[in-house]
């Protein structure tokens, strides 16, 4: 069966396209997905040459510009390549050129149209730039090279983590909110740099989070991650907190694991009265079970036992009891012995933390007291992007690919190219 497409504008006939439909079901989905596809390309590229406004004439150097020559333009879109011409205006002073029709109807610089490169984006923060080569090819039909890819997530990169650093999603808190939790979270991915020993380096990557329950009891959940320095992410950390309603917050609920530098930030910039610290349960659970197999070895059901009287404790009397009874079994425990040991790298642990783990209290109040919003913002983020096999980054290609996933993840891709990024980015 022949089908043609006829495309009519204002009036006057556009070329159509034609084809061959016929075979299986899975063979006609294909040759219509073909045939739209060829349509629609003509479709834009009549009216890229036909349907173009009046641009005033610019002026460089105090004077009008000159009409020079009209050049071509070419854009590969998702239905391919799209070709039309547009007038270049020349300064007769400093012979200066511009294509002021380009900036007029927002043509980027690059040879991606803004709808090829929002689709390849979205495949880019999702999985390798190969794999979004292959997916743009089996889906669309259109051949872009990886280096393609790679170089517009350079291009952009900076947009996307200025649209991360400013921009305020509806979904932020426009009244005060009760309580907003705050954490943070490291995730180490390989670089490409070589150490001492020929092997390649690993770095952390430090992940934020912020979430807050609304009136209706809905969870809202932002999160983001950088490649930098505690010292620094704490201030990016704080600034983001600061976005999601933390100035106004009846009550900050910061929550992390044992990690040195997280609490250090909390104590810089998470530390005032209505801030409330709480040390990660299950974080603080290994712990326990790390002592206790060390106290029993051979023992599973010893072994059990004890965790439970462990954590009993500090479900129902809190971080101080529970370093009590740690101090009366380490004085029960003979010295020397891997179990004295054990006690006492426990009670190492807990002491500079005792006022993390009021967990009674937290649970009088309804705090949650496990990290898991967190953990699960860097496994989305970071471990199912940048972790595959095989994966090792440079800081700049890391943070591009972690700000796009941010921003998808928080659901503000379509809010984040209605910035034009590309353009942005020239």
């Amino acid at each position: 069966m022949n089908f043609r497409i006829e495309i009519n504008v204002d009036g006057a006939d556009v070329p159509g396209v034609s084809g061959e439909v016929s075979g299986t079901l899975a063979e006609r989905e294909r040759q219509l997905r073909d045939l739209f596809r060829l349509a629609e390309a003509a479709a834009l590229e009549y009216s890229m040459r036909l349907d173009q406004p009046e641009v005033p004439r610019p002026r460089c150097c105090g004077r009008p510009m000159n009409k020079k020559r009209l050049r071509s333009r070419q854009l590969l879109t998702p239905t391919g390549v799209v070709t039309w011409d547009r007038r270049v205006y020349q300064c007769p002073h400093c012979d200066r050129q511009l294509i002021p029709l380009d900036d007029l109807l927002g043509v980027p610089r690059g040879q991606l149209s803004p709808r090829l490169a929002n689709l390849g984006m979205d495949f880019v923060q999702v999985e390798s730039y190969e794999q979004a080569r292959d997916k743009l090819k089996r889906q669309h039909g259109v051949s872009v090279a990886t280096r393609s890819l790679v170089n517009l997530a350079g291009q952009i990169g900076p947009a996307a983590q200025a649209f991360l650093r400013d921009h305020q999603p509806q979904d932020w808190p426009s009244e005060p909110i009760n309580r907003l939790y705050v954490g943070c979270d490291g995730v180490m991915t390989c670089t490409n740099e070589v150490g001492e020993d020929g092997r390649l380096k690993w770095r952390e990557v430090k992940v934020g989070c912020c979430f807050w329950y609304d009136a209706s009891g809905h969870t809202h959940k932002r999160i983001f991650g950088r490649v930098e320095a505690a010292g620094d992410f704490g201030v990016t950390l704080r600034r983001w907190a600061d976005q999601c309603g933390l100035a106004s917050a009846k009550e900050i609920v910061f929550i992390g694991d044992g990690a040195e530098w997280i609490w250090n930030i909390a104590n810089r910039h998470f530390n005032d009265k209505r801030t409330t610290w709480v040390l990660d349960w299950f974080h603080l659970v290994e712990h326990l079970w790390e002592a206790a197999r060390t106290l029993h070895p051979d023992d599973r059901t010893g072994q059990v036992v004890q965790v439970a009287e462990w954590k009993r404790i500090l479900r129902y009397d809190g971080g101080i009891r529970l370093w009590r009874r740690l101090q009366e079994m380490q004085v029960s425990t003979e010295q020397g012995t891997a179990g004295r040991e054990a006690i006492e790298s426990l009670l190492g642990y807990l002491k500079p933390r005792l006022d993390q783990t009021d967990y009674p209290t937290y649970r009088q109040r309804d705090m949650a007291i496990g990290s898991g919003a967190v953990e699960s913002a860097g496994k989305q983020l970071v471990v199912q992007r940048a972790k595959g096999p095989g994966m090792h980054w440079t800081a700049e290609g890391l943070e591009v690919v972690l700000a796009l996933r941010s921003i998808s993840l928080n659901r503000d891709w379509d809010a984040f190219w209605k910035t034009d990024p590309q353009r942005a980015a020239a």
